[in-house]
């Protein structure tokens, strides 16, 4: 399946070029290479920076087993340390990756499918668009990750479906082992029933029905595999059969907004929000865990988060940029050493410094981005300061 574009986040293509001290323009020129080429060869700098300096500060950090007690109201908890007897004041909300455990008391449970509860409502271009209705990337009204799936049927009623089969693109995972499946869903128009499709590789199908009573209200939608899903069309037996696609279809004009979608084994999060959800029976039918936790019940969770993803503190990202200003010297160097360089007429690469001074530029930088990680706590004996 298709990837979407990994954006640097710790700095821009700009501070790149002001660490180095050489304008766009003139890199263009020397190196005869066009605007977008050299926006994607300085983003790839980037890239490899934040990963260098991420590596270096042990980013993301890993909370382990961060206790979360039961209310016997709430089914969605915030990750944090408010439930631990002694904790510092480091809250990860907006900056959490990953949760990588979760136990109920002692019991541990399965993680979600898929492990980032959000691949499936992050990228339209994985739905299908023939004689189905393709989403658009919802950037503002959303839950999880980067994107809501949002749905105009603002015309007519209509149907959605996840992936796209027509060019042989399917889920083929057994969801056997999930009680499960979650998503949350929005909708511009009250009392809106929406049908959900679970289809088997020879077409079969379990059904299940969700009212949006309210419109403008996320819904934390719950259904349980056993009660909640009902016979559609031929016989599904998810111990042996793997699910291939699903399909939303609604039952009257509207717009819908869908994200967060996964299969769990009784709890899945929401990135970067950092929320913990806990399935249980919103019809109170007896399924489920207890319905919601009870007062007191213990939940130790382990995730990791990213300190620097809401706001990046301006030394990390001179860093960043210094880090990505190495490479991009190297690659000046390159062309000043390379056959390249006598192809173009003197007076060409009169713009850039000569070898020796870029050595020493990128020397400088180095110098600069290990002052700046060692404000952080980078480059003292034990563990890096939080």
């Amino acid at each position: 399946m298709s990837k979407m574009v990994d954006i640097p986040h710790y700095a821009s293509e700009s501070d790149v070029y002001d660490a180095v001290g050489i304008l766009k323009e003139v890199i263009i020129r020397v190196s005869g290479m066009a605007d977008s080429e050299i926006t994607t060869l300085v983003n790839g700098y980037i890239k490899k920076a934040e990963k260098k300096v991420k590596g270096k500060l042990d980013i993301p950090h890993v909370v382990p087993r961060e206790l979360h007690l039961g209310t016997g109201e709430d089914d969605e908890f915030d990750l944090g340390p408010e439930d631990e007897e002694f904790y510092i004041e480091e809250f990860p909300e907006d900056c959490v990756e990953r949760i990588l455990h979760c136990y109920f008391n002692r019991c541990r449970k399965k993680r979600p499918y898929p492990r980032d509860c959000d691949i499936f409502s992050d990228d339209k271009t994985l739905w299908d668009s023939t004689g189905y209705t393709q989403p658009s990337n919802e950037g503002t009204i959303k839950k999880a990750g980067d994107y809501a799936m949002k749905f105009d049927w603002s015309g007519a009623a209509g149907k959605a479906r996840y992936p796209d089969v027509t060019n042989d693109e399917y889920i083929d995972i057994n969801i056997d082992i999930y009680d499960w499946m979650f998503f949350r869903v929005r909708s511009d128009t009250n009392n809106v029933t929406l049908t959900v499709r679970l289809y088997t590789a020879d077409a079969s199908y379990v059904i299940a029905t969700y009212i949006i009573s309210k419109k403008g209200h996320w819904y934390k939608v719950m259904l349980d595999m056993d009660s909640d899903f009902s016979a559609g069309s031929g016989i599904v037996d998810w111990d042996g059969d793997n699910l291939y696609y699903m399909e939303f279809e609604v039952n009257k004009a509207c717009t819908i907004y869908i994200d967060n979608i996964n299969f769990n084994d009784g709890w899945c999060f929401t990135a970067p929000s950092g929320k913990l959800v806990v399935m249980w029976d919103n019809d109170n039918s007896g399924a489920g865990c207890d319905s919601p936790l009870e007062d007191g019940y213990p939940l130790y969770v382990t995730y990791t988060y990213d300190p620097f993803r809401v706001e990046v503190p301006e030394n990390i990202a001179e860093a960043v940029a210094q880090y990505a200003g190495i490479k991009l010297i190297d690659f000046l160097i390159g062309i000043r050493e390379g056959a390249i360089a006598f192809e173009f007429e003197a007076d060409t690469l009169l713009p850039i410094p000569d070898k020796e001074t870029l050595y020493a530029r990128k020397g400088s930088l180095l110098a600069r981005a290990k002052e700046n990680l060692a404000s952080y706590g980078y480059g003292f004996s034990g563990t890096v300061a939080r």
